[in-house]
């Protein structure tokens, strides 16, 4: 028999961590938090700008689209939901 050991490096996108967090209990998101504050706290300027930076930069989702449909990536569909109301889809462009 043949046995390989494989290793993996993957690192998670923010919404895959935003998703897990969100699945977390109430002592798991603490013991999150409290491993968070261990970290920053070698960090060279204290997190709380970090904190700010989060609250004070807004993510133009509009812009961000529009973006992605200017570089060919992503083509807006106009769709119909079932009840007449136009909603829009946007779908990956094949290169």
């Amino acid at each position: 028999m043949i046995q390989r050991k494989i290793f993996v490096d993957v690192t998670p996108t923010p919404d895959e961590l935003a998703f897990e967090f969100t699945n977390m209990g109430d002592e798991q998101q603490a013991m999150f938090f409290n491993e968070l504050a261990l970290i920053t706290e070698k960090w060279d300027r204290p997190f709380c700008f970090q904190l700010y930076a989060l609250v004070t930069k807004k993510i133009d989702l509009e812009e961000i689209l529009n973006s992605l449909i200017n570089a060919g990536l992503i083509a807006h569909v106009d769709t119909q939901n079932g009840k007449g109301r136009p909603r829009m889809a946007y779908v990956a462009v094949e290169s």
